[in-house]
């Protein structure tokens, strides 16, 4: 088989080739999906709510989750006083 300007085609049918092949795929979905978990993480990093923290009674409660209205009795302690 020849090309346009008339050089021989060499098609490689070794398994050398195919293993050549099979390991720059595997690279390549490896970094391409380790790239996008970097970027949600990032992106929950820059856009996801802040827990918040709760002042009673001299005690601070913590959220149980970003979007919850659960909130955890902690050890610590309010400095701002009772609000």
């Amino acid at each position: 088989m020849s090309n346009i300007r008339g050089h021989k085609v060499i098609i490689e049918r070794e398994y050398t080739y195919y293993f050549t092949l099979l390991f720059w795929f595997v690279l390549g979905a490896t970094v391409g999906a380790s790239g996008y978990k970097a970027y949600l993480m990032g992106m929950s990093l820059l856009y996801d709510e802040p827990i918040t923290y709760l002042c009673k009674n001299n005690t601070v409660y913590e959220q149980a989750d970003p979007v919850s209205t659960v909130y955890i009795k902690t050890d610590k302690e309010c400095i701002e006083g009772n609000e």
